[in-house]
């Protein structure tokens, strides 16, 4: 059987957002770089909707803040003019 073509544009826009995440973590803060993790992962899909793609990353946003900030007091920085 001949096997399946690579979706490349899917390969490459999923392996991209984790590395935008991890070069905007520290200069642009948590919130951001959640936000855009998210949305560039979801670029990636076949069945892409802007609505549902800012929908998804304003509440894992959220989801991350009171995980991580609030629940378990990790010193993350935010945004990018916080301390």
């Amino acid at each position: 059987e001949k096997p399946s073509p690579v979706a490349w544009k899917s390969l490459i826009l999923v392996l991209g957002s984790v590395c935008a995440f991890s070069a905007l973590i520290n200069t642009a803060g948590l919130i951001f770089a959640t936000i855009a993790q998210i949305i560039l992962s979801a670029l990636g899909g076949y069945d892409f909707r802007w609505k549902e793609a800012v929908i998804s990353a304003a509440l894992m946003s959220v989801m991350v803040w009171a995980i991580f900030d609030v629940g378990l007091g990790l010193p993350f920085k935010l945004f990018q003019w916080s301390f």
